[in-house]
């Protein structure tokens, strides 16, 4: 049983390679965090990188 989904954003969901996962995070990934939604399962996005 998946609990949560921890995802690193910085260099994983959006990275440095045009047209795969920079500006945006890859087509595959954005169709199936929907799909995880539906699930309940919750999502948790983290990054190193502080903005303030």
């Amino acid at each position: 049983m998946i609990n949560a989904i921890i995802l690193d954003i910085d260099g994983v969901i959006v990275g440095e390679k045009i047209g795969f996962n920079s500006p945006n995070p890859h087509p595959d990934v954005l169709k199936a965090l929907p799909n995880v939604r539906e699930k309940d399962i919750p999502i948790i996005l983290c990054s190193a990188k502080l903005q303030i």
